[in-house]
Formats: C-alpha cells, sequence, structure tokens
C-alpha cells in the first residue's frame, strides 16, 4: 500500500496543508486512485513539530524552491 499527499505550502510563515490525498494498493502509488479531499482533522494550515518528517520535508522543500534540475 501507499498513499499520495498533495500539499501546499508557505516558506514563510513555514506551515503547508494536504490539497489531496489518494490512497493506493499498489506501492508508490502506481495504480490509478481518483485523489480525494483531506479529512477535516488535516486539511487546514499546520505548523510541523521540529524533528517531525513533515518538518524535514518542509525545510528541504524551502531551502530549495526555484532550484531547476
Amino acid at each position: 500500500m501507499s498513499a499520495k499527499i498533495y500539499v501546499k505550502a508557505d516558506c514563510e510563515l513555514f506551515k503547508f496543508k494536504w490539497l489531496k490525498v489518494s490512497y493506493h494498493k499498489m506501492f508508490m502509488g502506481k495504480d490509478y486512485v481518483k485523489p480525494d479531499n483531506p479529512s477535516k482533522l488535516v486539511s487546514g494550515w499546520q505548523f510541523p513539530t521540529i524533528g517531525s518528517t513533515s518538518y524535514a520535508v518542509l525545510d528541504h522543500v524551502c531551502k530549495n524552491k526555484g532550484l531547476l534540475l
């Protein structure tokens, strides 16, 4: 099983929110599942806890925004 989560980030205020989520039966989201709205529990703006995975991901994204590969 796997999940895809579409996230919007605000690097100035260091926060994020889930826009869409989909849960998949195949690894790495290889099957097609229509993305759905997140639950109300996680749909608002969130401030990640220092040391959390969310913090590490947001930190990486914000430090590398605008980087072209």
